[in-house]
């Protein structure tokens, strides 16, 4: 069986660095002797995917805008979901799936597959892309219906 992970495709998990899944150097070595201040947050950014990888999640991010604003802004979810089931049964992931997928299909990648980090990638954009629509559309509900 062949996995995928931001390390490039591996066909047997024994050869996968189980201790540095993200394929970074992990030596703490360093002089620097000040304590973190706070929580750290996991990077977003995708400059450490493929150049090919980074143009699908660009093309993605905007199919995902367009399912947003047209068709589904916020994907049902079943209550009765247990927590601890696939991530991938969750809507709001099917729709990032799909949006990579139609972004493949569009710049003929389809022979990259999506990594569970790049769906989370793309995932992560829904917030920003449903703020984005509520401050473009909130002055036009100021004019139409007359709040000031």
């Amino acid at each position: 069986m062949t996995i995928y992970t931001t390390q490039g495709p591996v066909d047997d998990f024994d050869d996968y660095d189980t201790d540095d899944p993200l394929g970074e150097d992990t030596d703490c070595d360093s002089d620097d002797d000040s304590e973190s201040k706070g929580k750290t947050r996991a990077s977003r950014s995708i400059q450490h995917f493929s150049s090919a990888a980074k143009r699908t999640i660009k093309v993605a991010y905007e199919y995902l805008k367009k399912t947003i604003s047209v068709e589904d802004p916020f994907p049902s979810t079943d209550e009765s979901q247990d927590k601890s089931a696939d991530v991938m049964d969750d809507p709001s992931y099917q729709l990032a799936l799909q949006a990579w997928s139609d972004a493949a299909e569009k710049l003929d990648n389809e022979l990259i597959d999506p990594t569970l980090e790049i769906i989370q990638r793309i995932r992560d954009r829904f917030s920003q892309y449903r703020g984005r629509i509520k401050n473009q559309a909130r002055p036009l509900d100021i004019s139409a219906y007359g709040f000031r």
